[in-house]
């Protein structure tokens, strides 16, 4: 199943048009930006679209006093699940039992978890006990070592670097750049 993802231009035309308020009504899931915009290919289940914006990242040693900034291109995954209830999981990678499936091969079959409530910012991520790293902010993740995540984590799995944001998070950065 091929999932269209809204691009990052289609976040920041809706922050432009909406009230914070509003925004996070409209988009309830965090999202994971890309840092790196030849990662397209890796992406597989759904199609991102080059966009005239992304988040760069920090470079090394700077990721706790500058944070991402917006500029170039990135593809943006949003943290959706298809499972029913409150609480859900998104799982994530290179099989396509997971629900982010990458085709990278610094990726494990089954790699990590991601589990929250859509409309709260109450997501971790979990390390599945895997051979490549789970880390965020450059910190790896032990086997099912769950962590909380904030807006502006950088998020590396295997070699494929993101940045996280809830929904007000992603909003204030794309409310800066008007």
């Amino acid at each position: 199943m091929i999932r269209i993802e809204p691009t990052l231009t289609d976040y920041h035309s809706a922050a432009t048009s909406m009230d914070r308020n509003g925004f996070c009504l409209r988009f309830r899931t965090p999202v994971l930006v890309s840092t790196d915009t030849d990662l397209e290919d890796c992406f597989d289940g759904f199609q991102t679209v080059k966009t005239s914006l992304s988040i760069r990242r920090p470079s090394a040693g700077d990721s706790a006093q500058k944070p991402p900034q917006v500029e170039g291109l990135a593809p943006v995954i949003s943290l959706q699940s298809d499972q029913p209830g409150i609480d859900h999981q998104v799982t994530l990678g290179r099989l396509e039992e997971n629900d982010l499936v990458f085709n990278h091969e610094t990726v494990s079959g089954n790699q990590a978890i991601f589990r929250g409530t859509p409309g709260k910012e109450n997501f971790t991520l979990e390390n599945l006990g895997t051979t490549n790293p789970t880390m965020v902010n450059e910190v790896e993740l032990q086997t099912e070592n769950r962590v909380a995540l904030r807006n502006k984590d950088l998020i590396t799995i295997g070699e494929l670097v993101f940045v996280f944001y809830y929904p007000a998070g992603l909003y204030d950065v794309l409310d800066e750049v008007g």
